[in-house]
């Protein structure tokens, strides 16, 4: 798992179930899923939704993309967190909770 910023999404069967920004780095976030602390509530969540799959057999596939940060207007605009919120607005992901508007 790369170690720069980026955007991550678990599929289960070639769907995508849920898509999340690692601004800490891709690896350092997706570690979490696999030892969660006791107060990281959406790493604890995502961890019994993964096990429980895998546990079924299910095989959880990872896709990673590293976008670059732009600028819009002199503005900085980090490119990870766009891609996330872009995806998830885009598609009715199941795992996410986060909801965005229209």
């Amino acid at each position: 798992m790369p170690k720069d910023v980026g955007v991550y999404a678990f599929a289960v069967g070639g769907v995508v179930q849920y898509v999340g920004v690692a601004t800490m780095g891709l690896a350092k976030r997706t570690y979490f899923y696999a030892r969660p602390g006791v107060t990281q509530r959406t790493s604890l969540r995502i961890n019994e939704l993964l096990l429980d799959q895998t546990a079924s057999g299910a095989v959880v596939d990872v896709y990673v993309a590293t976008p670059e940060n732009l600028a819009w207007r002199g503005l900085p605009v980090h490119g990870a967190a766009g891609l996330e919120l872009g995806l998830i607005k885009a598609f009715n992901l199941p795992w996410n909770k986060r909801s965005v508007g229209p």
